[in-house]
C-alpha cells in the first residue's frame, strides 16, 4: 500500500457491547508540498491510523465511558485527509481534514511534530464521537464543544508544551473554548466521582441546557466558574 494511504480495521469489543469493526483511513493528498513531505517523513499515514484507533478506545472507555454500541455515535468508517490548507484541522461527521501547512510550520525549530499531530488527532477524534445536542433540542455552545475536545487531549497526556496553552484558572469565561474550557472541565470533572464530562456528554445526546451543570454538580456554571477562578487565585 502507498505510504500516502493507510487503512486500519479495529475490532472493538467492550464489556456489554457487541463487537464492531471500525475502519480508519489516513490519506496524504498533498505529498509533494513542503508540509505534505514533512508529514510523510516524520508522521506517516500508518502511525496516524494507529493514533485514530487508540484515540477512539480512549474516548469511549476513559472519557465518555460509553460501553455499549447504542450509547455511541454510529460510524463504521473514519477518514483523515492531509490537505494543503490554512488553519490546523477540522472535522465534518466522520471525516477529519488536517493542514499540511500546519504540520510543516510546526516542525520548524525542531518541534516534536509527531506528538503534536497525535494531540490534534485526539482533539478531532473527539468531535467524531462526542454528542453536542441538536437532535431534539439546543446545540451546545461551540466553546464547550471545543473545550471537551481539548479536555480529551489534556487527559490523554498530549497537551502542547508549556506556554502554548493557558494555565489552570486563566481565561475570561467558562465557554471561551479550547484550552480555557478544557482546564475548567478538568476542574469540574474532579468534583464528580463518576466523571462529569462523561455524564455531560451523555446528556447532550438529544439537546443541551446550561442547567446540566447544576443537575450534575449542584451549582450553576457561573458559580462553578467563580469557584474555579478562586481556587487558582484568578
Amino acid at each position: 500500500m502507498s505510504q500516502n494511504i493507510f487503512l486500519l480495521s479495529l475490532l472493538v469489543s467492550l464489556s456489554g457491547a457487541v463487537a464492531q469493526v471500525i475502519n480508519f483511513t489516513a490519506i496524504n493528498t498533498t505529498p509533494k508540498t513542503a508540509g505534505g513531505a514533512i508529514f510523510t517523513r516524520q508522521v506517516g499515514t500508518n502511525y496516524t491510523c494507529h493514533v485514530m484507533s487508540n484515540a477512539t478506545n480512549f474516548i469511549w472507555t476513559s472519557v465518555f465511558r460509553e460501553t455499549t454500541n447504542g450509547s455511541r455515535r454510529d460510524f463504521s468508517n473514519v477518514t483523515l485527509l492531509v490537505k494543503d490548507m490554512d488553519g490546523v484541522a477540522y472535522t465534518s461527521d466522520n471525516e477529519i481534514s488536517l493542514s499540511a501547512q500546519y504540520v510543516g510550520n510546526y516542525s520548524d525549530g525542531g518541534n516534536d511534530v509527531r506528538r503534536e499531530v497525535a494531540g490534534v488527532v485526539y482533539h478531532e477524534m473527539t468531535h467524531v464521537w462526542q454528542w453536542f445536542g441538536g437532535a431534539q433540542g439546543d446545540i451546545a455552545p461551540g466553546g464547550l464543544i471545543e473545550g471537551i475536545a481539548d479536555f480529551v487531549r489534556l487527559r490523554a497526556g498530549l497537551a502542547p508544551p508549556p506556554g502554548r496553552w493557558v494555565k489552570p484558572g486563566e481565561g475570561d469565561k467558562w465557554d471561551q473554548g479550547y484550552d480555557v474550557t478544557a482546564m475548567f472541565l478538568d476542574y469540574c470533572d474532579g468534583l464528580k466521582k463518576d466523571g462529569f464530562v462523561a455524564e455531560l456528554n451523555k446528556k447532550m445526546r438529544d439537546g443541551y441546557n446550561v442547567t446540566f451543570f447544576k443537575e450534575l454538580l449542584g451549582k450553576s456554571v457561573d458559580e462553578l466558574w467563580k469557584d474555579y477562578k478562586a481556587k487558582y487565585g484568578k
